[in-house]
């Protein structure tokens, strides 16, 4: 039986939406989340691993991760398979992983009902109700949350 770890640690303290106390050095709670995922992969010494985090993460904290799992980072947008627009790193084991082709996913392919805003959403999540009519186009917040409505009529 092969055994495999996929995870990713939090990324609220790394991700450049984080406006205050943002972490730019291999410390720090951010860090501590990532430690569990080397705690975890020690202790179960997987034959394949798979750690997932934001591209935004500072350079020293990318390089640092790649140090500890001993791999070099992929970097994939998931907007190539998914109707999300978020650009990611990969650490893992796993040999000859090629870039995903794009398979041309938008977000009205996955609405049950209702219409897209936009093609690509960078989130779409339970505090989406907070922003519903209030489109800034000066704002970064603005376009991180794409809408979607029910047509009227």
């Amino acid at each position: 039986m092969k055994k495999i770890l996929i995870g990713g640690s939090p990324c609220t303290h790394w991700s450049i939406a984080q406006k205050n106390n943002r972490e730019t050095t291999a410390e720090g709670i951010g860090w501590e989340l990532f430690k569990n995922y080397l705690i975890a992969k020690e202790k179960f010494q997987p034959d394949y691993f798979l750690y997932e985090n934001n591209k935004s993460a500072a350079q020293p904290i990318k390089d640092q991760i790649s140090i500890e799992l001993g791999v070099p980072l992929q970097y994939i947008n998931s907007a190539l398979v998914s109707a999300q627009n978020r650009q990611r790193f990969y650490a893992h084991n796993i040999q000859g992983v090629p870039q995903p082709e794009d398979r041309g996913i938008l977000l009205r392919d996955i609405l049950e009902t209702g219409e897209a805003w936009k093609e690509k959403s960078y989130t779409l999540d339970a505090n989406y109700y907070k922003t519903a009519g209030t489109y800034n186009p000066k704002s970064q917040h603005s376009y991180s949350r794409h809408m979607a409505a029910e047509p009227l009529g």
